[in-house]
């Protein structure tokens, strides 16, 4: 298993990170996370829980610490396996070290009775080959790294963050974003493009005001080099988006529709 400084998302992410995921609503959600995991041990949700830490660990509370709760939390969310028809979050030794990736053809067999899941190759595979298995083709790096710990090969073209996407719903605590690109009117599109600029001014700002500061040398801290990827990788999301509108208004032209 990877060492506590090794395993990341929002069930372990230190107070002194928070800055750099550059979100109120990702900072929320870690926060509502630890929130939840230190309640938990205090016992104040035992009524939601299907089994409570002493029925599942025994009378553990002198030596159990909100920090191993926040460590096995980690563990499990960046493994399990979701199976929707029977409402189940999965571990599935040696599988759950597949490694992300978009387009995988591999996946595991419905699990919709019995006990036992089968991996189904969507391709031949032969001795010494990875075998993957996709997250979904929705999911968005922030996405990726707040709830799996990891950022996902770079798309090109880059895709916007989650954040920043047209269809982000802050009130919605889980949400899929289908659309790729945004598509609308010309006037859309011109208030889309200010939305988008006004979000890469102030990012920029953020830059700017950094300048100076010290910080880990790349390769000594996985967290930071993690979020530091997550807001380069923003911030490139965020210019390509702002110049293809631009490009669609120019070549709108006067028309209505693009």
């Amino acid at each position: 298993l990877p060492k506590r400084d090794e395993v990341l998302n929002a069930c372990n992410m230190p107070d002194k990170y928070l800055p750099m995921l550059e979100s109120d609503y990702w900072t929320q959600f870690v926060h509502s996370w630890q929130d939840y995991l230190a309640a938990s041990l205090r016992g104040e949700r035992n009524a939601d829980a299907e089994w409570t830490i002493p029925e599942m660990l025994g009378n553990v509370n002198d030596t159990l610490t909100v920090d191993d709760l926040k460590y096995g939390c980690a563990i499990s969310a960046t493994r399990y396996v979701a199976v929707d028809k029977r409402q189940r979050l999965m571990m599935i030794p040696v599988y759950d070290m597949a490694n992300h990736v978009r387009d995988c053809p591999h996946y595991i067999s419905a699990y919709d009775d019995g006990d036992e899941v089968h991996i189904i190759a969507g391709t031949d595979v032969q001795p010494g080959d990875e075998i993957c298995y996709s997250y979904g083709h929705t999911m968005r790096d922030d996405y990726a790294v707040m709830h799996y710990g990891f950022v996902p090969d770079l798309e090109d073209p880059p895709r916007l963050l989650q954040i920043d996407h047209h269809e982000f719903d802050p009130a919605k605590h889980h949400q899929e974003i289908n659309t790729e690109r945004f598509e609308g009117t010309p006037e859309e599109v011109r208030k889309e493009l200010e939305r988008q600029q006004k979000t890469l001014a102030r990012l920029e700002q953020m830059d700017e005001a950094r300048k100076g500061q010290d910080k880990p040398a790349p390769g000594t801290d996985y967290i930071h080099d993690t979020l530091t990827e997550l807001q380069w990788r923003r911030r490139n999301a965020l210019r390509y988006e702002v110049n293809r509108l631009k490009g669609a208004l120019a070549a709108a032209g006067g028309r209505s529709e693009l």
